[in-house]
């Protein structure tokens, strides 16, 4: 096979990003050209910006019909589907369809992910809104497709009767016809390019065929896809006739209807970016044709695609902010914080536009004007330190950013009349006064405290010295002597880091003005990282404290996991008003629970305990997850606006009703039969147990864990500690020397019927199979002892089929294919071999922005004891 074939071949398959790289370069086509042409770009900006206000309101009049019809348009594709939905989530689904969609084609999976949370709240399904989309679009494509040969016709009939040429009409015709005639004598043809270039088409094709589709709302999505089309084709109008005038004739509506058939081919054709930059080129040369002015083309369909293309995809951005839960509700202030303290810095050191300095200086005194110049330079570096604790929910990073960027919006305004910067600032703020309950984590009142006392000690000693300083040194330092007032002056000045109009005369006098300057940053540092050093949070674990938490798990005990909540490892939460209490560790400013609460089996007193423990610890400055909660206390959690994310799934052997009989039970009587003859038996090892078996076993788990490469982990499980292990009965598997080559230790399970293991491991050099043989040797003590279950425990990551959104998908992935992880799966394949049930374990969180850190925090609080 050819090089050409190949390349041909993996085009059609899909595996060379053929639309993605086409989308790419012609974006990099469209940037050159207006790169190339910014002396007219500008001209084009100028002509825009000075549009009146009647062409404004009608150009957003019809963009508000085309919203409305694409809102009816979506709830009429839904109903296709036999399901409902309203008018407020069909324009939200349209809006976020219009940014995802520039990125991820509809067919995607992982696009299908960012609206788990709208399926949620419109009760439909994952599948019917996937052909709901399909429909859509098809239907969006189909209009097009009918206007593009309206318009083909058109021009056709358009050159027969004005210029009297045949050809087009004849070349018409005959694609017409041709095309005709595929459908009609080959229609498997057309089938199969769909199939293999758009197979979201083929499935909407086989749905409009099949029997599940409300075939009433077929009729009014096909006309309202077309009324929704015209109105972007009126649009395109409105924006010529803005740009050139209502008595314009060099336009037609012929030219209107070329142009819109032109831009949006590039615009379907590549799903990836949108056309981006092929469409606005496309759209400018045949205006060009038209006799247009190349500033006139380029403000035409710039205007056109700000209401067609860039004003939809900013709702959708904006409708993905105002989520309650999104990831961009935390990281969009940042970036925002971020970009001012970068245009503070670019506005502060660049040149000032000549127009607003003379105008500016009729009104303000030049010293202001400098000194609000250098505030902004100032706060620009701020704001770029700030935007990083912004991240982590820090209050007093909100705090600052949201006080430096009112200021700035003012000193922008002072310095240079700069409204674009102080526009920008001005809307930072308001995103962050719209998500200040984002921001919870609080600074150490302490340190914060120290930290001004110091900044205002360093403030009060830089006073003394430079006024001191100014006011004595004599005249050949800086050129003058200095009065009192003076002296003040220029002291705040350097040390707020303000530009200074002083000459240095001398190396003492830099030298002196370095160090009032250094005095500054030190204190603006010190106030800096006082305000934003997050709160430590440090408590002693208490035995007392231990005592009282197992006394309350021997009485209100009921999960599996309960021994780990009075672990030594353990901090704990008690109320005042009720009996119980919750397990806890902190790592990374989280409070993780283990589970959920341990308390009388009330679902009012869980929720008491719930929300006085997340009380508690917004006090402390700590976010609050929880960790491995069982399936049935989602609803509680649920309730008070938690987020859940399954991580696993815990095995439950059914003991009393396994049987080592059977061809799926072969490979057990193997490995069990050939240790038996090999002379391996199980013990079983009543506590207390004695020390010379405890040293057998504390040989058994250094060598697995040196040997093996493997560490001590805790929090939701034990390690290994001789006065724990004591207490414990411990199934040893002996080898014919009666030495102990593999052990299992079982711990108290507060679950009524169930037996649980903490540790179970084995010298590495005995054989692989010595795994199996202990799990069987359990498996009958529990026969003998009429125990009906056995917990095996959890198996990270895996059970999760179908991912209910973006998060559980990237960890279905990372199960599935990262191989750091491939030890999950030998751990799922090793508790498969007994048949258990599965049950479902989650973590539960607050922000979706959380899991960026909860791993970091989960991390720390399973290796520190």
């Amino acid at each position: 096979m050819s090089a050409f074939d190949q390349i041909r071949r993996r085009l059609i398959k899909g595996s060379v990003y053929w639309r993605e790289i086409l989308s790419l370069f012609a974006l990099m086509v469209g940037l050159y050209f207006f790169r190339r042409q910014q002396p007219d770009m500008v001209l084009a900006r100028e002509l825009i910006s000075s549009l009146s206000w009647p062409y404004w309101f009608l150009l957003f009049l019809l963009f508000g019909g085309f919203l409305f019809l694409q809102a009816l348009n979506y709830r009429l594709a839904f109903a296709v589907m036999q399901s409902q939905v309203s008018w407020k989530l069909a324009l939200d689904f349209f809006l976020k369809r219009s940014v995802v969609d520039v990125f991820l084609s509809p067919e995607s999976v992982v696009a299908e992910r960012f609206f788990s949370v709208w399926q949620t709240k419109a009760g439909v399904s994952h599948t019917k809104s996937r052909f709901s989309t399909y429909l859509f679009y098809f239907f969006q494509a189909l209009a097009f497709v009918l206007i593009g040969l309206a318009t083909l016709i058109w021009w056709a009939l358009h050159q027969l009767v004005r210029y009297g040429q045949v050809w087009p009409v004849l070349c018409t015709g005959v694609l017409l016809l041709a095309v005709a005639s595929i459908f009609w004598r080959r229609p498997v043809w057309i089938y199969a390019a769909i199939s293999r270039f758009f197979p979201e088409l083929d499935i909407t094709l086989q749905e409009l065929a099949g029997n599940r589709v409300n075939r009433q709302a077929i009729q009014p999505l096909m006309l309202f896809s077309l009324i929704a089309q015209w109105l972007i084709l009126l649009m395109l109008a409105a924006a010529i006739m803005a740009i050139t005038g209502a008595g314009s004739a060099s336009i037609s509506w012929l030219d209107v209807f070329s142009a819109y058939a032109l831009g949006m081919l590039f615009f379907l054709a590549m799903p990836f970016l949108k056309g981006m930059g092929m469409v606005e080129l496309a759209m400018i040369v045949l205006f060009l044709y038209r006799q247009f002015s190349l500033p006139e083309a380029a403000a035409v369909v710039f205007l056109f695609r700000l209401f067609q293309f860039w004003l939809p995809a900013l709702g959708g951005v904006f409708s993905f902010l105002f989520t309650p839960g999104s990831l961009l509700l935390r990281i969009y202030p940042a970036f925002l914080v971020f970009l001012l303290g970068i245009i503070n810095l670019v506005s502060g050191l660049s040149p000032a536009i000549h127009w607003r300095m003379r105008l500016i200086s009729q009104y303000m005194p030049i010293g202001t004007i400098h000194a609000s110049n250098d505030f902004v330079v100032v706060t620009g570096v701020i704001l770029l330190i700030t935007s990083v604790y912004l991240l982590r929910g820090l209050r007093n990073a909100w705090l600052i950013a949201f006080v430096l960027g009112l200021l700035s919006c003012v000193a922008h305004l002072i310095k240079d009349i700069d409204y674009e910067e102080a526009l920008f600032a001005l809307f930072s703020v308001i995103v962050l006064w719209i998500t200040r309950h984002e921001y919870r984590v609080k600074s150490n009142r302490r340190i914060v405290r120290v930290g001004l006392r110091m900044a205002l000690v360093i403030l009060v000693f830089s006073l003394i010295f430079g006024v001191m300083g100014f006011y004595f040194l004599n005249e050949k330092q800086f050129g003058l002597n200095l009065s009192l007032w003076q002296s003040i002056r220029y002291t705040l000045q350097y040390f707020f880091l303000m530009e200074g109009d002083l000459q240095p005369h001398t190396k003492f006098a830099s030298g002196f003005l370095r160090v009032i300057q250094a005095l500054g940053i030190g204190s603006i540092g010190l106030v800096l990282y006082s305000l934003l050093r997050p709160f430590v949070f440090r408590q002693e674990e208490v035995e007392s404290d231990l005592q009282r938490a197992r006394a309350l798990v021997q009485r209100y005990g009921r999960s599996a996991i309960d021994y780990f909540k009075v672990y030594p490892d353990k901090l704990f939460f008690f109320d005042e008003q009720y009996e119980g209490f919750i397990s806890y560790k902190v790592g990374h400013d989280f409070a993780i629970a283990l589970g959920g609460p341990v308390c009388a089996p009330d679902e009012e007193i869980r929720k008491h305990f719930i929300l006085a423990f997340e009380s508690f610890c917004e006090e402390q400055g700590l976010k609050v997850a929880y960790y491995r909660v069982d399936e049935e206390r989602l609803s509680l959690f649920a309730a008070l606006g938690k987020k859940s994310l399954l991580i696993g799934q815990e095995a439950i052997v059914d003991a009393l009703h396994f049987t080592m009989e059977g061809k799926n039970r072969q490979n057990l009587r193997t490995a069990r039969n050939t240790l038996l003859k090999k002379g391996y038996h199980i013990e079983v090892f009543q506590p207390p147990v004695p020390g010379n078996i405890l040293q057998q076993l504390k040989a058994v788990s250094d060598d697995w864990l040196q040997k093996l490469h493997k560490e001590e982990l805790l929090f939701s499980q034990g390690m290994f500690l001789e006065e724990e292990i004591r207490q414990h009965t411990v199934l040893a598997l002996m080898d014919a020397e009666q030495r102990i080559v593999a052990f299992l230790d079982l711990v108290p399970d507060y679950r009524p019927g169930e037996v649980r293991y903490d540790l179970i491991r084995k010298l590495a050099a005995a054989p692989s199979t010595c795994m199996d043989f202990l799990m069987v040797g359990l498996i009958e003590y529990c026969q003998q002892h009429q125990i009906p279950y056995i917990n095996m425990g959890m198996a990270p990551l895996s059970g999760i089929e179908e991912p209910r959104n973006i998060q559980e998908l990237t960890l279905k992935m990372a199960y599935e294919k990262i191989r750091r992880f491939q030890h999950y799966r030998g751990l799922r394949f090793f508790k498969e071999k007994f048949d258990p049930v599965w049950e479902n374990k989650y973590l539960i969180y607050q922000h979706h922005f959380d899991l960026l850190f909860i791993p970091a925090a989960l991390n720390e609080v399973m290796k520190e004891f």
